[in-house]
């Protein structure tokens, strides 16, 4: 798939945030594994549809406090589905590296309001730090 690169022998995926006709591209990549090291397979899903966010290394832990989807984008916008319904904390238990993992209150994606290029920061609580995630918006 489109998405997917090869980064240093690793295979690592590009993550876009779909809120309505706004794409926000993530600026880091991760690589996720399940429990036995297999790479994450990936189905296909309707467009424009649930919200994704990833949480930057740093974070020890988050909580998922209503059903939402995360969603997979490839360059050519075709979407692809992961996993959905999650509950708080069930997501860590199939996913060893799930500490990476984030999602973003709906009320926090209305509030992104960008321009083309522009890159916005958005700061968590983590352990008494304050760490930085930040966001680009593309266009296709």
């Amino acid at each position: 798939m489109a998405f997917k690169k090869i980064h240093n022998n690793k295979t690592r995926y590009y993550f876009f945030v779909k809120n309505k006709n706004t794409e926000i591209y993530l600026t880091r990549i991760i690589n996720f594994t399940d429990y036995k090291n297999n790479l994450i397979k990936i189905k296909e899903f309707p467009p424009n549809f649930g919200y994704f966010i990833f949480n930057p290394k740093g974070f020890n832990s988050f909580l998922i406090n209503e059903k939402l989807d995360i969603i997979f984008t490839d360059w050519d916008n075709h979407i692809f589905h992961l996993e959905k319904n999650f509950k708080t904390n069930s997501f860590t238990k199939g996913f060893k590296n799930a500490k990476f993992l984030y999602i973003l209150p709906q009320k926090t994606i209305d509030n992104f309001n960008i321009n083309l290029n522009d890159i916005i920061t958005h700061r968590r609580m983590s352990n008494k730090k304050w760490r930085k995630i930040e966001f680009r918006k593309i266009s296709y």
